[in-house]
């Protein structure tokens, strides 16, 4: 690989790899270089900026990697390991090149969405500018069968520091333990008994 500061064509093979291959878009990543690559669970995908693509192959066994290249035989071998190795190719691959490779890089098919599950991903219209609830501590009143002036915490609190007590045993300042006990008592509370 040259170093180059322009790599959007790089990007856009990869992107037209990722439709005939059918999987994530999330599965192309930048390496530490800066170079993108399609990342699989055993090698990636690569391009040397002519249009060709890398495939670099890690496996398990000597075994596990002579039969991944009779089955990647549409490829040609630029590096042979015992159980890694590169292959080239130059050239997009078909419906069942593009099967072979899933299964040799170890990515997953994707299945494009129906009609029917776009329309109701568009009922819910997820924006993407929409910020996060602020604040740690989110209160909910007078739902979920509780009194409307006893609140319930979604999350906790922060804790103190630790502090040794007179009993000479270690506990947080200011805190209660939730055993049990507590949980039965606000159970007879809620439900008035």
């Amino acid at each position: 690989m040259t170093a180059r500061s322009d790599r959007k064509s790089d990007r856009e093979l990869l992107l037209k790899v990722i439709d005939s291959l059918h999987v994530s878009k999330s599965n192309l990543r930048r390496d530490p270089c800066g170079d993108w690559n399609i990342v699989g669970r055993c090698g990636h995908i690569s391009t040397d900026g002519s249009g060709n693509l890398h495939i670099y192959l890690l496996l398990e066994t000597k075994r596990r990697w002579e039969i991944t290249k009779r089955n990647l035989s549409f490829a040609a071998v630029m590096q042979d390991g015992d159980a890694e190795g590169v292959l080239k190719m130059s050239e997009l691959p078909s419906a069942a090149q593009a099967a072979a490779l899933r299964k040799a890089l170890g990515l997953r098919k994707v299945s494009p969405l129906t009609e029917g599950q776009r329309t109701v991903l568009r009922r819910f219209s997820f924006d993407r500018d929409k910020t996060a609830l602020s604040g740690q501590i989110i209160a909910v009143t007078g739902g979920g069968g509780y009194p409307p002036s006893q609140e319930v915490r979604r999350h906790a609190p922060p804790l103190a520091p630790e502090k040794s007590r007179a009993d000479g045993q270690v506990g947080r300042a200011g805190s209660q333990s939730f055993s049990s006990q507590s949980y039965r008592h606000l159970h007879q509370k809620r439900n008035g008994g």
